[in-house]
């Protein structure tokens, strides 16, 4: 009986190894070196977006791929790769491996996001060469290509179309991004470098608006946490002005978890619109019955000229693309 039993023990455990290593082979990239674990995260990525472009999946994957790596990561990968370290059968190869998914954590909690707009970018520039390869197919077909470019003479104009960068319309989140001629390396070095001059912009914004709250203690610091912030960052101004207004006016600080709520009211304002919202809040204001800690309105992309856009207008190709 004795022999039986630990037979059985030990046919128990090489089951829960087997099914351990079963689950490592599905995700083995995230355990090797870095090159590899970026290059087949990207495939997936492309995976991911034919499937949004093609109405088989719902959600955009760029709107949290970077978030929910760092999430795959932590809760999945390495607890698995500590599991197989643990039992021991790939003697010091398991250590090896834990520590390669620990590394590549690290370093995409570092340059995640820039990997992830590289990707975008590659995706969607092959997507428009694609497109532009089956233009005539498309024009018969009546098909949407998805994207327009829009020519504005007034910077103000420019800038209030940017503003609409990283909102949803009809219930997907869209880009407005300016335009750069030419062909080639030449045409997309000057894209990659009006992306991150827009990037680089909003989150001085966005930085902008936090402090306001800051400093007329609305929001405390240390009220929310990293993460949330950095998803602010990821958001249009005007998205998060609202979402920080609502948050305020609903005592968001008084919450369990502040920080989810206003993940929960970032993500509200993004699907839903803010055009609503602010006529609301300003037929409030007229009266006089706006809130004391609701934080002052952003002047990103504003028409009243501010600091911001004026000091983008003298070098402003006037071309907006959605």
């Amino acid at each position: 009986y004795r022999n039986a039993n630990s037979k059985s023990c030990s046919d128990r455990k090489a089951t829960i190894v087997m099914e351990h290593m079963i689950q490592v082979s599905d995700v083995a990239h995230t355990c090797e070196h870095w090159t590899v674990y970026r290059k087949w995260n990207e495939r997936y990525f492309v995976e991911c977006c034919h499937a949004y472009r093609q109405g088989r999946a719902e959600h955009d994957p760029a709107d949290d791929w970077y978030p929910s790596e760092l999430g795959f990561l932590d809760f999945y990968v390495i607890p698995l790769a500590q599991k197989l370290q643990a039992c021991g059968v790939f003697g010091p190869l398991g250590e090896a491996y834990l520590s390669t998914a620990r590394r590549n954590r690290q370093q995409w909690e570092a340059c995640g996001q820039q990997v992830v707009e590289e990707m975008v970018e590659r995706y969607r520039l092959n997507y428009e060469n694609s497109n532009n390869n089956n233009n005539k197919q498309q024009h018969q077909n009546a098909s949407s290509r998805g994207m327009a470019f829009v020519q504005v003479a007034d910077p103000q104009i420019l800038y209030a179309c940017l503003r609409l960068h990283h909102t949803h319309l009809e219930g997907r989140r869209i880009n407005v991004e300016r335009s750069a001629g030419g062909k080639g390396d030449k045409r997309l070095e000057k894209l990659q470098q009006l992306r991150q001059e827009q990037s680089q912009h909003i989150v001085s914004v966005v930085d902008g608006i936090l402090q306001e709250c800051y400093d007329n203690r609305s929001i405390q610091k240390g009220e929310l946490d990293d993460g949330v912030v950095a998803l602010c960052q990821r958001h249009s101004p005007a998205v998060v002005q609202a979402a920080l207004q609502e948050y305020v006016d609903k005592q968001g600080r008084d919450m369990d978890n502040p920080s989810a709520y206003l993940t929960f009211l970032l993500g509200k304002m993004a699907v839903e619109g803010i055009r609503d919202k602010e006529e609301k809040e300003g037929g409030k204001d007229s009266k006089g019955g706006a809130s004391s800690r609701n934080p002052k309105r952003s002047s990103y992309g504003g028409g009243d000229g501010g600091q911001d856009s004026k000091k983008k207008e003298n070098g402003a190709n006037p071309t907006a693309k959605q």
